[in-house]
């Protein structure tokens, strides 16, 4: 980046739908919406930690990035800090806006505990740069399937109950969830199950316990339904909850989506009965979770059938 173009910090107040919009554009992602910015304020409150950089005097976005605070549900002095959001336009890529978002985090005091992070490969050597080091966790991988590839066949499972969010104890959602990742997001994850592109089941045993969750978020601008999060016993039981997303709610769509990673191989298998039989599973490598320091040991990888949003959350 050349030293005499200058950049600002902006706040969250100051950005609206139309500098997002061509932002977002730019960067080849045209999902996001305001209102999603305005959710993880309202949800981390004073563990949120913006990143919004202009050009000076101008309405033109260079940088975003967060870093969200997560503390343990179990130890209220375990807490790690997950940098996401993080994209720098490439005209003004270099040493200079690094130097400038490591020192906006370490302002808020995010860089105090081990950092957390998903990153395309060439990412790495800037945190590496800004942390110190990088250690892998796993490998995040996307599959997507066109509509007409599916099997929308509704699929019953002995001995379980499927039910919409709003039947279910919020208590017990955040008790199953926190079984999972075992640190302060309860609000986001109802806030965020309860948006209105948002069509969620939670599954629960002949004894009313919950044994599983899952969301599809529709993103109408590009017709994609995307699996996030999806969390759950077993196989079967994942499969069930999208199959009664995909049958009962009729969504719109072109393009369906999903998370594994390589620590959990059924993140990836579960979805073959979905499929039609001439369909064979498939999925891209997107990016590599890791920390610096030492990272938690106590994540439910073996129930991520589909992470949660990658911009917010690790798993």
């Amino acid at each position: 980046m050349c030293n005499d173009i200058k950049f600002e910090n902006r706040s969250y107040d100051s950005v609206n739908q139309e500098m997002l919009s061509t932002y977002m554009k730019k960067r080849g992602m045209a999902n996001l919406k305001l209102e999603d910015l305005n959710l993880w304020t309202r949800s981390f409150g004073e563990n949120y930690y913006p990143v919004i950089v202009t050009l000076k005097d101008s309405d033109q976005i260079i940088i975003t990035c967060h870093g969200i605070e997560y503390e343990s549900v179990h130890d209220e002095n375990k807490k790690f800090t997950f940098i996401g959001f993080l994209w720098i336009d490439e005209d003004f890529r270099g040493k200079e806006i690094m130097v400038h978002i490591h020192n906006t985090l370490a302002s808020y005091e995010a860089l105090t505990y081990t950092v957390h992070t998903l990153l395309k490969p060439a990412a790495v050597k800037f945190f590496k740069i800004m942390t110190g080091e990088f250690n892998e966790y796993l490998k995040s991988y996307v599959s997507i399937y066109d509509k007409n590839e599916l099997h929308l066949e509704e699929k019953p499972v002995s001995q379980i109950t499927l039910k919409k969010i709003s039947e279910v104890s919020p208590n017990l959602l955040t008790a199953y969830d926190q079984s999972i990742f075992p640190f302060n997001r309860a609000d986001y994850i109802t806030e965020f199950l309860k948006q209105k592109n948002c069509y969620s089941r939670i599954a629960l045993n002949s004894s009313g316990e919950i044994i599983g969750y899952g969301n599809i978020i529709l993103f109408e601008s590009t017709n994609l339904a995307q699996i996030q999060p999806l969390y759950a016993d077993n196989a079967e039981i994942a499969s069930a909850i999208v199959s009664e997303i995909l049958h009962s709610e009729n969504l719109d769509f072109e393009q369906i989506s999903h998370r594994s990673n390589d620590k959990h191989n059924e993140s990836y298998e579960w979805f073959k009965p979905l499929l039609k039989k001439n369909v064979e599973l498939r999925r891209e490598f997107v990016s590599t979770y890791g920390w610096s320091g030492n990272g938690p040991k106590d994540f439910g990888i073996s129930k991520v059938f589909s992470s949660s949003s990658t911009i917010v959350c690790p798993i």
